[in-house]
């Protein structure tokens, strides 16, 4: 709304006022809540890259099993985070450093508290606003 009606700038040469603002983002919500569906907004709207922390794991599936789904791909990621529960924030890490992404970001797509508190603790930077996605469970069993 303010950045709409033009009564905020949050680009800014002013070093005090750019930390104020951030444009690392990690959504969480329930499935179909439409996390990704904003992710994909924000990349077109306004150029935030959208990692899609779930891609991760299903290329570990397709790696594992090729790309029939033999094996539930939902009970396949719960299996894996069991074992190794910082896979796919790993994964994300990686990706985030061999891209030279450190600004201008969106996550979304992680299926776990663990995998968000453990994000949130790792990733080497003071801001980035998670941000929790409702939706009714009509809206959602509708996606």
């Amino acid at each position: 709304f303010l950045k709409g009606n033009k009564l905020i700038k949050t680009e800014s040469s002013n070093p005090i006022l750019q930390k104020l603002f951030t444009n690392r983002y990690l959504f969480c919500g329930e499935t179909c809540a439409g996390k990704s569906t904003t992710g994909r907004y924000l990349l077109e709207k306004y150029g935030l890259y959208h990692i899609e922390a779930s891609d991760f794991m299903t290329l570990k599936y397709h790696e594992t099993h090729g790309t029939n789904f033999i094996v539930d791909k939902n009970i396949y990621a719960a299996e894996i985070l069991k074992i190794e529960p910082d896979f796919v924030v790993n994964k994300v890490l990686e990706f985030i450093k061999e891209h030279d992404i450190y600004d201008k970001f969106i996550i979304t797509g992680f299926r776990t508290k663990y995998e968000v508190e453990t994000f949130m603790q790792m990733f080497p930077s003071q801001k980035i606003k998670l941000i929790y996605l409702q939706a009714s469970f009509y809206q959602r069993y509708k996606r």
